[in-house]
């Protein structure tokens, strides 16, 4: 067998065992990463946790340390969340992750909602304030809210928010990260 032919079928031989190396580590290790956005806690609704990143590619904070920017909770198939121009709708994902990555989802140990939970929340304006109220609303204040979570006190940090967020330190309200805290903590 000529040199050149040997040296082509070693070649070819080495990209096969690596692709075959490949596909082990994929069928052995792979489903350990499969699910590593999900963990699950029951058979109740889902709770989606987005993680959001700037133009230069820099995590956005709602708090420090913090890394959720958006959530929503499962409904029937669909997201149920406050969006800053849409309100509070209902989406499917594909809608939902136009406002950011969804990184965690966390099946939450409480019954499915039901329209009657959901329908007083259906089309409020979304709530750029954060006020504990139930005129408007945003994400974390919707999914706490079903869920029966109470309220904290909020702390807009300087550095992360403007100027004008620092009135409503103290006051009543929640964080998709708090929230988050809480479930995993469950």
């Amino acid at each position: 067998m000529n040199r050149d032919l040997k040296f082509v079928l070693t070649q070819i031989s080495i990209q096969i065992f690596k692709s075959f190396i490949i596909l082990v580590a994929f069928f052995v290790f792979g489903s350990a990463f499969a699910d590593q956005p999900t963990f699950v806690k029951s058979n109740g609704p889902s709770v989606a946790f987005l993680e959001h990143y700037d133009t230069n590619g820099n995590l956005v904070q709602l708090e420090p340390g913090g890394r959720f920017y958006h959530m929503a909770i499962s409904f029937q198939g669909k997201w149920l969340q406050a969006h800053p121009y849409q309100g509070v709708v209902l989406v499917d994902i594909d809608e939902l992750e136009k406002m950011g990555t969804v990184t965690e989802i966390v099946r939450v140990n409480s019954p499915e909602l039901t329209l009657e939970d959901i329908k007083p929340y259906l089309g409020l304006r979304y709530d750029q304030n954060f006020s504990w109220d139930d005129d408007k609303m945003y994400c974390s204040e919707l999914v706490a809210k079903l869920l029966n979570i109470q309220p904290i006190p909020m702390v807009f940090a300087p550095g992360l928010w403007p100027p004008q967020y620092q009135q409503y330190n103290g006051l009543p309200g929640i964080s998709p990260d708090k929230i988050y805290l809480l479930l995993k903590a469950e």
